[in-house]
């Protein structure tokens, strides 16, 4: 994939789920979060794992793409929970 085949608002996967999943971060918090917001959590984590790729294009692709998810989290009705976990 190339930048121009992602959506500009970001992109994130996420369980077809109706469930609440509870986590627990290598930070020690913890947490219940939908689906959704698990799935926001898991890509953004991802996405800031591989910004630090030694493949320079992937790397700047997940970056961009770590701060276009973290736009999103702002708007994101679990924004406390979701930004504890990702501390």
């Amino acid at each position: 994939l190339t930048s121009s085949d992602w959506p500009s608002t970001g992109f994130f996967m996420c369980p077809d789920s109706e469930q609440i999943y509870s986590v627990c971060s290598a930070n020690g918090s913890q947490g219940e979060l939908s689906a959704e917001a698990l799935g926001i959590v898991v890509c953004q984590t991802v996405f800031s794992h591989l910004s630090f790729s030694k493949r320079e294009d992937l790397a700047r692709l997940c970056a961009h793409h770590y701060y276009l998810l973290r736009e999103y989290i702002f708007s994101h009705r679990e924004i406390d929970v979701m930004l504890r976990i990702l501390d």
